[in-house]
């Protein structure tokens, strides 16, 4: 059983030791995610919603560290030390009192810039991506219209004209050149033309208007169920909700009161602020007691010392009186 138990021990110990750090990162993250940060005390029990360490777009539905953790566009854990904890999520949801609007006031306000900011910045991803697979798909149903082509009809007719001119001047060796120059552009607009009639490689790619990735059509059903796909779908539709929320909360008269930590502390005068305030009477209590622990412990200290001294000299005489009493038997005969 010994051994055994050593032996799983060891198995385990090494399987961590060759595993990597970031794969050890990646679980802890993961946990943190489904559990929270406090996923191993029972503080979490005592935690009410609007606690200063619960993560507020998570109550908000979006909390864009926890969706695109372990994702390819991770940014990293949620920096709150409670996330992802659905008991608070339920009763902030269940919550119709007006300390709720004002907690959504202030909050949205704080969360919705970075999350406006997200979404236009995978807008431009997605942009410039459909203009790159444009490009590398290279399949047009009518390929004059490509711009490629158009360029070298363009070029072939600026050519032929100049040519044209060349011959009515009386310059043959140029014209010739010319007609030359405009044989090979014709044989380039051929090429290019049956090039770009061809069906491409990336013919069969698309580009996600939610998340900007290149993705092949055959894995369409995987990807809508990816969860980078769901992060950034989850994302934008609280962008917009989040927005006409902000809308209504702002011509509520109940949001705009302010939270109860919001509210201004009330001044103090410079004067009354300076003046060294008074001792409290349980601080002095306090202090009483532990000047009468002190004394006491010292006069026990002396008691004790006292003892030790006057027990050593009864054992000295003691001693002493032993010594001597074989002489004074003898004295006595």
């Amino acid at each position: 059983s010994t051994q055994s138990t050593w032996g799983h021990f060891l198995s385990v110990y090494f399987f961590f030791a060759k595993g990597s750090v970031s794969n050890m990162d990646a679980a802890r993250k993961m946990l943190d995610e489904l559990m929270g940060k406090g996923r191993d005390t029972g503080k979490l029990e005592k935690i009410d919603w609007w606690d200063p360490k619960v993560c507020k777009p998570f109550l908000l539905g979006c909390c864009m560290h926890s969706l695109l953790l372990t994702t390819k566009h991770d940014i990293g854990a949620c920096t709150s030390e409670v996330c992802g904890n659905s008991r608070l999520k339920s009763e902030f949801d269940n919550d119709k009192s007006s300390l709720k609007k004002r907690y959504e006031l202030k909050w949205i306000k704080e969360a919705l810039p970075a999350l406006k900011s997200r979404v236009e910045e995978i807008d431009r991803v997605v942009a410039k991506n459909k203009g790159k697979l444009a490009a590398l798909q290279g399949t047009w149903s009518n390929p004059e219209d490509a711009p490629e082509m158009q360029a070298l009809a363009k070029e072939m007719s600026e050519v032929a004209n100049e040519a044209e001119r060349a011959g009515e001047a009386g310059d043959i060796e140029k014209s010739q050149s010319l007609l030359d120059r405009l044989e090979n552009l014709k044989t380039q607009f051929a090429a290019t033309r049956v090039r770009l009639a061809q069906p491409s490689n990336h013919a069969a790619m698309r580009v996600c208007d939610v998340t900007g990735v290149i993705f092949k059509l055959a894995d369409i059903d995987n990807y809508y169920c990816g969860k980078l796909y769901i992060a950034y779908s989850t994302m934008r539709t609280s962008c917009q909700q989040w927005a006409d929320m902000l809308k209504t909360l702002e011509n509520s008269e109940e949001a705009k009161q302010p939270p109860p930590e919001e509210k201004p502390a009330p001044k103090e005068d410079n004067k009354d602020r300076d003046r060294p305030r008074p001792r409290e009477g349980g601080e002095r209590r306090r202090d009483d007691d532990r000047d009468r622990d002190r004394d006491r412990d010292r006069d026990r200290y002396r008691d004790r010392d006292r003892d030790r001294y006057a027990s050593r000299d009864h054992d000295r005489d003691r001693d002493r009186d032993r010594r001597y009493q074989p002489y004074r038997r003898d004295d006595r005969r």
